[in-house]
């Protein structure tokens, strides 16, 4: 298998061709986007958890229709579906791969579409927090990472 970008010579279970890389994929930047991203994840998950455990207890004890072992149990597995919910899209960033490459030449039900920096967009999502950045910008106002042009 040959790398598509500069035409080294890859093993098949390789992921990615490293000389034809851009630097921009290894900036720490990015590193410290997804480890503010899963600690924000983290906690807020947790306050959502404790705040279910603890409304369905006082519900418990105020309600008529629920007593409170059934109303704590229930908030102890609402609670818990929020810290699942939280690990697995942790676990899902940290697999995720982030792809910096040309798209030239990109056929759409039968019409080709060229893109490159050299149209008239004036605009670019960020690749890591998808905030609406100005193509002059060469890194993103909202968490500093590089832009991938």
């Amino acid at each position: 298998m040959y790398c598509r970008r500069c035409g080294v010579q890859m093993e098949f279970a390789q992921a990615g061709c490293p000389p034809a890389e851009s630097e921009c994929i290894g900036d720490p930047a990015f590193a410290r986007h997804l480890e503010h991203t899963n600690r924000w994840s983290a906690m807020f998950s947790s306050l959502l958890a404790v705040a279910s455990i603890i409304g369905f207890f006082f519900y418990g004890e105020t309600g008529r229709e629920m007593v409170n072992p059934q109303a704590l149990s229930l908030g102890l597995g609402i609670g818990g579906m929020f810290l699942l919910i939280a690990l697995y899209s942790t676990l899902a960033r940290g697999r995720s791969k982030i792809w910096d490459g040309v798209v030239a030449g990109k056929t759409v039900k039968g019409k080709t579409r060229h893109r490159s920096m050299g149209n008239h967009d004036s605009i670019l999502f960020c690749s890591a927090c998808a905030t609406l950045c100005s193509t002059e910008d060469n890194l993103c106002w909202h968490c500093g990472c590089p832009l991938l042009k």
